[in-house]
């Protein structure tokens, strides 16, 4: 005998804060868009594949969530730039510190309660300019830990930028 469960549209979870649907569908949903509420489930059963989370309330505030392969690995080792620019849609707070009246280091929250941190930056100067920096991206699902970093080296001839020397440490902490 075989047991299984028939949905046309989803499924949907109603709870005191709202509902939650776990849907499936072909695409990407944070390009095309996707009604459904915040913490939702897209399941993308194309070629592309993928496990989606929703984390706003705009049709694109989609989420890849990386997935693990057979050698340890993730699909996904960093937020895409997608992914991050799906933070910063609503409210954000950003505080920043200064040293000698320039800022040194910016600190980037989703809103000002500051429980849920989408970045932190620093800068170094070398003659009053910005020679270095590191910018930390803190995890999409609650804010609280680094999962990469991504560093710069600025070279400058006749006080003109004329590169930046970029590198990414990632922390794989099931991500």
């Amino acid at each position: 005998m075989t047991n299984y469960l028939n949905a046309k549209n989803g499924i949907e979870i109603l709870h005191d804060d709202g509902l939650t649907q776990f849907l499936a569908g072909a695409g990407d949903p944070s390009v095309s868009g996707q009604v459904a509420g915040i913490g939702s489930i897209f399941l993308r059963c194309d070629n592309g594949g993928g496990i989606y989370n929703k984390i706003n309330n705009t049709d694109i505030g989609w989420i890849l969530i990386p997935t693990s392969t057979s050698s340890g690995t993730t699909s996904s080792d960093c937020l895409t730039p997608e992914q991050h620019i799906a933070l910063h849609n609503g409210n954000k707070y950003i505080e920043y510190d200064r040293l000698a009246n320039k800022i040194v280091r910016t600190d980037e929250w989703l809103d000002e309660t500051k429980t849920y941190q989408i970045s932190s930056s620093t800068l170094d100067r070398t003659a009053g300019r910005v020679s270095s920096f590191r910018k930390e991206l803190f995890d999409y699902e609650t804010g609280t830990f680094v999962i990469a970093t991504v560093s710069g080296i600025i070279n400058r001839t006749s006080g003109k930028v004329t590169s930046i020397k970029y590198s990414r440490d990632n922390l794989i902490g099931g991500y």
